[in-house]
């Protein structure tokens, strides 16, 4: 018996164990990949778009062997070319979007097979940086879905407090010394967003002594600079933009910390604001409208 999960990385040092039963990719040969492409028919029948969580499995799955850690694990190899294929067929025969999240340990060559096949993949702001600097969005695909976060990273205020830093410490995930580590160089990813807003004309002028460095970091993330950030978000020409009510809302909770149970509450956290709220709260009707000012024509 075996377990998915994923390889030791850079937020989990012990890797992750998912608790799901693995597909057998001798079984799916020997079905014709019937299995995968009755699912997928399933799926997209009745959506515009799907999206496929941790698609690099499409070629490759970290398997953990019953009664082992997941850092022990390996990974078992798919044939990618007639899994996408089989995915293709559903898609094209029901109209539907798919979406690949090709984040965490991405293969060699991957996005580009993604990109060959008419799959979206993900862009997210946070990892979309060269050296010392945030790649401008204009460098992004067509074929993405760009988007500040994901569910399993932090917030946009929670990314600028550093909360998903303590978290990571409060959970055991990563010691002290990695802490502080990582704190110095938020400091920095903090100077060099600001610095690509103000190159792409996005941020306020009263941030300009910020941005060039006579002026203090904020301390907390204000309206303009969560604005500013999704305007520079919304002019990728990615087909696809999104945003996360975390961010509308003002929450540095993120809704779920990979590699826990019982220690975080995944799923569990309510929003800031309550629904019949939604419309009348200052800062979720100053982000759509930064959205809807940058690209009209899709909001």
């Amino acid at each position: 018996a075996a377990r998915v999960g994923s390889p030791p990385d850079m937020f989990n040092s012990s890797g992750q164990d998912w608790g799901l039963a693995p597909l057998s990719p001798k079984a799916l040969a020997e079905r014709d990949y019937r299995p995968l492409g009755e699912s997928f028919d399933a799926l997209t029948r009745h959506a515009g778009a799907v999206r496929i969580d941790h698609v690099m499995g499409l070629a490759r799955l970290w398997w953990i062997a019953e009664g082992h850690k997941s850092a022990e694990g390996g990974y078992v190899r798919y044939p990618l070319g007639k899994m996408l294929d089989t995915i293709a067929e559903a898609s094209n025969r029901n109209d539907c979007l798919v979406i690949g999240e090709d984040l965490g340990t991405v293969p060699p060559g991957f996005r580009a097979t993604l990109s060959d096949a008419n799959l979206l993949s993900y862009r997210v702001l946070y990892f979309e940086r060269r050296d010392v600097e945030f790649l401008p969005t204009s460098s992004y695909p067509e074929l993405s879905l760009a988007c500040v976060s994901t569910h399993d990273l932090p917030s946009l205020k929670g990314w600028w407090l550093g909360t998903d830093l303590d978290l990571r410490a409060e959970t055991g995930r990563q010691n002290a010394k990695r802490t502080e580590e990582q704190r110095e160089e938020r400091k920095r990813d903090r100077r060099m967003l600001i610095g690509a807003l103000k190159e792409a004309g996005v941020l306020p002028e009263e941030y300009d002594r910020v941005a060039s460095g006579e002026d203090a970091l904020p301390v907390t993330l204000s309206q303009d600079i969560a604005d500013a950030v999704h305007r520079f978000l919304a002019r990728a020409p990615s087909l696809l933009v999104t945003v996360q009510i975390e961010d509308m809302t003002g929450s540095e909770r993120q809704p779920n910390l990979p590699g826990t149970t019982d220690e975080y509450p995944n799923w569990r956290i309510r929003s800031a604001v309550k629904l019949e709220d939604l419309a009348e709260d200052g800062g979720f009707q100053s982000i759509a409208r930064a959205m809807r000012d940058e690209r009209p024509e899709t909001v």
